[in-house]
C-alpha cells in the first residue's frame, strides 16, 4: 500500500506546464499590432465623441445581465465537463471556485490562468493534467457549434450576397462534425487512427456519448443568444442599426476572437473583428464608431470577469493549497478519476 501510494505521490508531482515567456507575450504582441493598424489614422476626437454619445445606462444594465449568464453557463458546462469525464465526486462549491476564481487572471494573463483546474484536479482527484484540459477543449469543441449555427443562420437569410469565404468556412465546420461523430461514436475509432484514440487530450471525446455533445451545445446556446442580444443592444447604444443577418455574423466572430491569442485581457481581437467587418467589408459605420463599440464590450466583459474574480481570488487560492496540504496527509483510499481507470 505504501508503494502504491507513493507512486501515487510521484506521479502528482508532474505539475501542469507552466506556459513560456513566448506564450504569455504573445497575446500582447498580437493586441499591439492590431491596435497600431486600427489607430494609425483615427480620428481620436471622433472616438471620443462616439464614446461620449453612447447610452452607458443601457450598456451597463446589458452587459451585467449578459456576464451573470456567462458565469453560469461557464460554470454549468465546464463543470459537467469535468464531472462526466474526471470525477463525479467533485461538487459544486469547489467547480465555482476554481471556474469563477480563474477570470481574474484569464483577463491580465490568461495562460497562467490556464493551469488552474489542472492543477486543481490533479492535487485533489489524482486527476491527469491532460485529461481535464481535455474535458475542456471538448467543451469549448461543442460551444464552437454553437457560434457555426448562429453564423451558418445567418448565412441562410442573408444568401450569396455575404461572400464565399463566409460559406467555405461554415461547411468546412460541419463537415469536421461529421467527421468526429463518425470517428468517435462508431467501431471506426477501433480500426483508424489509434494515437489519436489513445491521446490523453481525446479522453472525453473517447467517453462522450452524443447526447452529452447535445447537453453541452444546449447550456452553450444560452450563451450564444446572450451574446446576439447583448451585441444589438450595444450598437442601439451607439445609434448604430445593423441587419440581423450582419449581426448574426459579427458577434459570434467578435465573442470567439476575445479568447484567442490574439487578445491580451479581451482586446484587440474584437477591435479588428469590428473594424474588419463593421467598416471595411460591410461599411455600416465610421472606424470611430466600430471601435467604440468594441471597447465598449471588452470593457464591460473584461471588468464582469475581473469583478467575479476578484471575489474568488482568496478562496481559489485557499483552495488549491489547502487540498494540497490534505492530499498529502493522508493515503488515497480508491481511484476517483476515469483517467486512472486505465481508460
Amino acid at each position: 500500500m505504501d508503494e502504491q501510494f507513493n507512486s501515487s505521490m510521484e506521479q502528482l508531482e508532474e505539475p501542469p506546464e507552466k506556459p513560456g515567456v513566448l506564450k504569455i507575450l504573445t497575446p500582447f504582441a498580437a493586441t499591439g499590432l492590431i491596435f497600431w493598424w486600427i489607430f494609425r489614422g483615427m480620428d481620436i476626437v471622433g472616438l471620443k465623441a462616439a464614446l461620449g454619445k453612447a447610452h452607458f445606462g443601457l450598456a451597463v444594465g446589458v452587459m451585467t445581465a449578459y456576464c451573470m449568464i456567462f458565469f453560469m453557463v461557464d460554470l454549468l458546462s465546464f463543470g459537467y465537463g469535468y464531472k462526466w469525464y474526471l470525477t463525479k465526486k467533485v461538487g459544486w462549491k469547489d467547480i465555482a471556485i476554481i471556474r469563477w476564481g480563474m477570470y481574474l487572471p484569464q483577463v491580465a494573463l490568461a495562460p497562467i490562468a490556464e493551469i488552474i483546474p489542472p492543477t486543481y484536479f490533479r492535487r485533489t482527484w489524482r486527476a491527469k493534467v491532460l485529461h481535464t484540459i481535455g474535458s475542456e477543449i471538448y467543451v469549448l469543441f461543442c460551444d464552437s457549434y454553437c457560434n457555426v449555427a448562429v453564423l451558418s443562420l445567418g448565412l441562410l437569410l442573408a444568401g450569396m450576397s455575404v461572400g464565399m469565404g463566409w460559406i467555405y468556412f461554415v461547411t468546412g465546420m460541419w463537415v469536421l462534425l461529421a467527421l468526429t461523430w463518425l470517428y468517435w461514436l462508431t467501431p471506426l475509432r477501433d480500426r483508424l487512427l489509434p494515437k489519436l484514440r489513445d491521446n490523453p487530450l481525446m479522453h472525453s471525446f473517447k467517453k462522450a456519448p452524443l447526447k452529452h455533445y447535445f447537453a453541452f451545445f444546449g447550456i452553450r446556446s444560452i450563451l450564444a443568444l446572450s451574446n446576439l442580444v447583448a451585441g444589438w443592444t450595444l450598437l442601439e447604444a451607439l445609434d448604430v442599426r445593423l441587419p440581423v443577418t450582419h449581426l448574426m455574423l459579427l458577434v459570434p466572430v467578435m465573442m470567439v476572437s476575445t479568447f484567442l491569442p490574439i487578445s491580451a485581457g479581451g482586446y484587440g481581437g474584437p477591435q479588428g473583428a469590428a473594424v474588419l467587418l463593421l467598416v471595411q467589408l460591410w461599411n455600416h459605420t465610421d472606424s470611430e464608431t466600430a471601435v467604440a463599440y468594441s471597447l465598449l464590450w471588452s470593457t464591460f466583459f473584461a471588468f464582469g470577469r475581473a469583478f467575479m474574480g476578484a471575489v474568488f481570488a482568496w478562496p481559489v487560492w485557499n483552495l488549491l493549497r489547502k487540498k494540497t496540504y490534505a492530499l498529502e496527509m493522508k493515503k488515497p483510499e480508491a481511484e476517483t478519476s476515469g483517467a486512472d481507470k486505465g481508460e
